[in-house]
Order: structure tokens, then C-alpha cells, then sequence
């Protein structure tokens, strides 16, 4: 990661932490792109610059670097799904601080009826680039409907595992939900 990135992603870090828990206090609807600024001591054209959108603030993870080593290391051998749930385990393999992070931010999307709907949205658009990927490790076409298949499969589990790991107050990591929710879904493609 070059110093821009590394810059970038620490300010976006920094913009998260301060949004996230307005959010948690005032309400997603409640919070404005000017309340989140002035508390940042930023413009709100840098929010609306590293974010775009302000359901992005809650939605963005720091796991680019984490998935695509992951992704490196476990796609392109074995098959795909097998690959994407080992790669996925890997990457939100996340310390007690990420965790919790992540159980704020899956906190405010199950209280909040828009960004629940925003992130399958986001989802569904990212697809595109999980078939992608997939197609290049495994140096097949991206229209084909195996990997369309898998990557569907692949994010309903990872939204099953997270809905999951925050309505039994996370006793287990996250990255042991994943695979257990990539294990259910094998054996349901099974049968």
C-alpha cells in the first residue's frame, strides 16, 4: 500500500470512528454529513469525498489489504467456494478492537431499515467484481454461471454469518460464524 493509501485509509478510519458513535447515540437519520464533519474538525466535502454517500461511513470496512492477501493466498486452487470461505475466514479474522468496530457498524444496519438496504445493494453491485476476481484465479470466463453462482452464494453466508455472530452477542469470533455459515451452505448445495 502506497503512503497516499495508507493516508487515505487512516483518514477514513479517523471520519468511521467519529460517525459511528453519533450514530449509535443520535440515530443514523438523526446525524448530518456537517454534524460528522464538524466533529472531525474536517469540511464536509472531505467526508463526501472519502465516503460519497453517508451510509458509506458505516458501511466501509478497512479489509481491502486483509482480502486481497487472502484472496491471494486461498483462490486459484481447490474450488472456488471452498476458496472464497477460507480467504473470507482469514480476512475477518479481527482483533478485539476490530470486532468491535464491526459490532457497531452491524448494530446501526440492523436498527436502520435504509442502510439495511443500501448494503444489500452495495452487495449485490460488488458482485460484479467478486466474479471477477474469481474468473482471473481460476482463469475462467466472468460470465460464467458457476462463479455468478458462487459469488451469491458467498455473500448470502457472509450476511447470514454476521447476522448471526451480532444476535448471539458475538460468543463466537466472526471468522468462525463465516465458516460455519459457508459449511451450511455447502451442505444445503448438496442436496
Amino acid at each position: 500500500m502506497s503512503l497516499a493509501q495508507r493516508n487515505r485509509t487512516n483518514a477514513m478510519r479517523a471520519v468511521q470512528a467519529v460517525a459511528v458513535p453519533l450514530f449509535l447515540d443520535r440515530g443514523f437519520d438523526a446525524v448530518t454529513v456537517e454534524d460528522i464533519a464538524e466533529e472531525a474538525e474536517i469540511s464536509p466535502s472531505t467526508v463526501y469525498r472519502h465516503f460519497g454517500v453517508k451510509e458509506e461511513l458505516v458501511l466501509w470496512e478497512d479489509l481491502d489489504g486483509e482480502l486481497a492477501k487472502a484472496f491471494a493466498k486461498h483462490l486459484g486452487k481447490g474450488s472456488p467456494f471452498k476458496g472464497l470461505c477460507a480467504a473470507y475466514t482469514d480476512a475477518y479474522t479481527l482483533s478485539a478492537e476490530a470486532q468491535e468496530r464491526f459490532r457497531n457498524r452491524a448494530t446501526l444496519i440492523e436498527a436502520t431499515p435504509d442502510l439495511r438496504t443500501y448494503q444489500v445493494a452495495r452487495m449485490e453491485a460488488q458482485r460484479g467484481e467478486l466474479v471477477g476476481t474469481l474468473a482471473k484465479a481460476y482463469k475462467k470466463r466472468a460470465s460464467d454461471l458457476e462463479l455468478d453462482v458462487v459469488a451469491r452464494v458467498a455473500n448470502a453466508a457472509l450476511l447470514a454469518a454476521s447476522e448471526r455472530w451480532q444476535a448471539t452477542g458475538s460468543r463466537k469470533t466472526l471468522s468462525s460464524w463465516i465458516k460455519e455459515a459457508f459449511q451450511a451452505a455447502r451442505a444445503v448445495t448438496k442436496g
